[in-house]
């Protein structure tokens, strides 16, 4: 058990880093608008910003299609190295690139760059770390093993959130708006050697050694190809995770602070205590999966989500406070993780093993592109056009209407193969 436990720690520890950057990106968003995105008019600035934190995700898919080709051909171990080589890049990249009124437009283009190294490394991250773990798992808890890819991101916020609160504390906001945002940034910086050093430990799965044949870079498009509805359902299925994620945790210091009006230290008390609920749900519920199968936990909440997404946010909007805001957050928070526990490891079950990676990573990163990496920018667009604050509500109810329809679609499916396999 101990082996399995230091195993589990080392492979999740690139994407603690991938999640640690991207909530980083998120909470200094104001800070990094002005400094990166003076365009006159705040708001427009913060588009802008949460644009450039949106754009990392059109690379996701490019970063599957060939990292994750790289990972199912070459190996589990080593593709995991790579991906944290490019995202300490992208991160680096974004701490030290001069402001605006020092460099020009070079200075957004630069952090453009960084956020792209970013995607396309996150692109096969999550679809790399999570097919180890399934392949890792012991009989019978598959999905109390891969949970803790999710898990590990929700550290990622809770040791984010209190770093920030730390700056908040020691000093003044005309100071961390000017430099000390960086800060952070750099933090993420120093944990990657030993971040590397932990993955190049890692074993090779004994399931990918038990292969015979690696498929060919052509071979793994071609079965894209050919899977492409097992890839858009794929992809439907996540669209709810990555909404709900991205607005519960990155968003929620930027809604908290520029739409509620609540103090910084509020909205980050708020995050990290949403970050620990996650983290508490994740492994339960992925437990949970292996018990009572991964179906019925996906139905049970996407319905509830669609029932109770916006009229909780609404709740919240009409006297917005610490508490209600708490209350709202930790039960969206319930509702994500429950749904995310079942909700990965059902995905690599429905890929094929020789197109693992590359379809789970796929999948992923097409919903985390389309629907939840520009979260923070389509809530704040929800908020501004209609007048209704509790309009990203509306946003996390059509994810989890897409997920709903992913999950019966899909199961219906794989239930006409084990029938035709049976006959």
């Amino acid at each position: 058990m101990a082996t399995q436990t230091g195993t589990v720690m080392r492979v999740v520890s690139g994407n603690f880093m991938e999640m640690f950057d991207f909530f980083l990106f998120g909470f200094y968003a104001n800070a990094i608008a002005a400094a990166f995105f003076p365009a006159g008019d705040e708001l427009a600035s913060l588009m802008l910003t949460f644009m450039t934190f949106g754009a990392g995700f059109l690379m996701r898919p490019l970063g599957a299609i060939f990292l994750g080709a790289y990972v199912d051909r070459v190996g589990r171990r080593r593709g995991l190295i790579v991906t944290l080589a490019l995202m300490a890049m992208g991160t680096l990249l974004i701490a030290c690139v001069p402001d605006y009124a020092t460099i020009g437009y070079l200075a957004p283009a630069l952090v453009l760059t960084g956020r792209l190294l970013q995607g396309f490394s996150a692109g096969v991250e999550l679809g790399g770390v999570s097919v180890y773990l399934s392949e890792m798992a012991t009989p019978g808890h598959k999905g109390f093993y891969v949970s803790w890819q999710s898990a590990s991101q929700q550290v990622a916020v809770v040791v984010a959130a209190a770093l920030g609160f730390a700056l908040n504390t020691m000093m003044a906001p005309a100071a961390i708006n000017a430099w000390g945002w960086r800060i952070p940034f750099f933090v993420g910086c120093l944990i990657v050697p030993v971040l590397f050093l932990l993955r190049r430990s890692l074993q090779e799965t004994a399931a990918f050694k038990a292969r015979t044949r690696r498929p060919e870079l052509h071979e793994i498009f071609r079965s894209m190809v050919s899977n492409w509805g097992l890839v858009i359902g794929g992809m439907m299925l996540v669209s709810m995770t990555t909404v709900s994620f991205y607005l519960i945790t990155v968003y929620t210091p930027t809604f908290g602070k520029s739409v509620l009006h609540l103090s910084a230290t509020d909205a980050l008390t708020v995050t990290a205590l949403i970050g620990v609920s996650n983290f508490i749900w994740l492994p339960l519920m992925g437990a949970l999966s292996d018990r009572v199968g991964r179906q019925p936990l996906l139905v049970c909440f996407t319905v509830l989500t669609i029932l109770t997404a916006y009229p909780a946010l609404h709740w919240l909007v009409q006297a917005p406070g610490f508490g209600r805001m708490l209350e709202v957050e930790l039960w969206l928070s319930f509702l994500y993780a429950s749904y995310n526990g079942a909700m990965v490891v059902a995905l690599t079950e429905v890929m094929p093993v020789d197109v693992r990676t590359v379809g789970f990573s796929l999948a992923y990163s097409l919903a985390t592109a389309l629907f939840g990496g520009f979260t923070p920018a389509i809530a704040t667009g929800l908020i501004e056009y209609s007048g209704d604050k509790a309009a990203p509500g509306w946003w996390m109810t059509l994810a989890a209407v897409c997920g709903l329809f992913a999950t019966l679609l899909l199961y219906r499916r794989q239930a006409r193969q084990q029938q035709h396999a049976a006959s």
